[in-house]
């Protein structure tokens, strides 16, 4: 799954990187440049489906242009821009012990000037080795991404044979060391091919930038296999679900929006309608009065139980090990109701591994956030001396403990209190 992205020259970012955790929060004023980090994560996704660079910057008939599309895809001043990936290498034999880590970075370069192309994609695998072996505290190499030059695993293997001469044979740690040679060679082939899928790999395939429109759900919409980013076609996409991935999404969703202003929702589904039955409508079973349920459908939903129902059903469907991202996650949702989405954003992506992203405005949000999500909240913010946007994690900010003394994160928020410690902690680093 992925862990970060930094992002050099990209938009309004100098050098920013974004940390990816299983619920991530992006807060940060108008203007400071959270929509322009989502913007890189849909690029990539773009990048990873096949999309030449002009076409995954500038759009065609069929996919929309990304903000400011190519003048504006690298920051002012500048003609190219960077993006690395970092991400975890899963399905190796080579394993010291729980809390071995092996990351894989991509990195993309691109020049913006006349006609976008890429100049380089390097790749970096790092293997992070458990401290009480010093001599494998990190075995890293770093070179041009060329398929014919891929010697990692001979470096690797080289290096631990090396190392593996100079044991005694009795001594405590040789089987130890035997056996990580041993995988590590077992795993060259597997290694050689997840390093060769680049940026297509599965974690960068799967990335989706979701936006749900509720005027669009109301309409009636086409059976289909695949959500689109505004959910316009949500019915169609729910009543296309195979019989057991439907009856698994219908039965979890009253968990959650049976707690909402609508009151008991008992079901919600979707089902064809017209002559041809080739489209479908979202309907909802809904108890305001004990004893007298009622059928409605999407065009008599609200929109917070519409935008609150698309998220539901994404986080039930997206593929394992994917990336959910969602702007202004809260939108149309009474601020009473919000602790549900926190409940189910965590919930369903533990359960289903899967990550969120989301950004938010909305102090209540963030009100409700238990003290162990506070490592997982990022600011976005202006730099005061370049006006670069930056992402700075909110445990970062050297006055948090007092700031939150004078108030909740909600209201230290609202009075532009972390944006206004930010900028004096930059200018105090002059």
């Amino acid at each position: 799954m992925i862990k970060e992205i930094r992002l050099q020259n990209w938009k309004s970012f100098e050098d920013a990187t974004l940390y990816i955790d299983p619920l991530t929060i992006l807060i940060g004023s108008n203007a400071s440049g959270k929509s322009n980090a989502l913007d890189a994560l849909e690029f990539l996704k773009r990048i990873a489906n096949g999309l030449d660079l002009r076409t995954a910057l500038e759009g065609n008939e069929v996919i929309p242009p990304l903000r400011g599309g190519l003048e504006w895809a690298a920051l002012k001043s500048k003609n190219y821009f960077s993006i690395a990936a970092t991400s975890e290498l899963t399905g190796l034999e080579f394993k010291l012990s729980e809390q071995t880590a092996i990351d894989n970075t991509y990195e993309m370069f691109v020049v913006t000037e006349n006609e976008p192309e890429s100049d380089k994609f390097n790749w970096n695998t790092t293997y992070s080795i458990d401290k009480k072996y010093p001599e494998l505290s990190e075995i890293s190499l770093a070179n041009k991404f060329d398929l014919s030059k891929l010697e990692l695993m001979e470096h690797i293997s080289k290096k631990l044979t090396n190392t593996l001469s100079s044991y005694k044979y009795d001594n405590p740690n040789y089987p130890y060391m035997l056996k990580v040679t041993e995988d590590i060679i077992n795993d060259k082939q597997k290694l050689f091919d997840i390093i060769g899928r680049g940026f297509s790999r599965q974690e960068y395939k799967t990335i989706f930038v979701y936006e749900p429109m509720p005027s669009k759900i109301r309409s009636y919409s086409r059976f289909t296999q695949n959500l689109l980013q505004d959910a316009s076609n949500l019915a169609g996409f729910l009543a296309a679900l195979s019989e057991k991935d439907k009856s698994r999404v219908e039965a979890t969703l009253p968990k959650y929006l049976n707690h909402l202003p609508e009151r008991d929702i008992k079901k919600v589904w979707a089902e064809p309608v017209g002559p041809l039955g080739s489209d479908a409508m979202l309907y909802c079973e809904e108890e305001w009065i004990a004893g007298e349920p009622q059928i409605i459908d999407a065009r008599g939903m609200s929109d917070g139980t519409l935008r609150f129902l698309a998220i539901l059903i994404a986080l039930l469907t997206r593929p394992e090990g994917s990336l959910l991202v969602i702007e202004e996650v809260d939108n149309g949702l009474h601020p009473s109701r919000i602790h549900l989405l926190i409940q189910a954003m965590q919930e369903i992506g533990r359960e289903r591994n899967i990550d969120v992203l989301v950004t938010t405005h909305n102090p209540a949000l963030l009100d409700d956030l238990e003290p162990e999500m506070m490592p997982f909240v990022q600011v976005v913010h202006r730099d005061p001396k370049t006006g670069a946007s930056k992402i700075t994690p909110l445990d970062d900010i050297e006055q948090l403990p007092k700031l939150l003394a004078s108030g909740s994160l909600g209201k230290i928020t609202t009075r532009g209190n972390l944006e206004e410690s930010l900028e004096a902690q930059a200018l105090a680093d002059v």
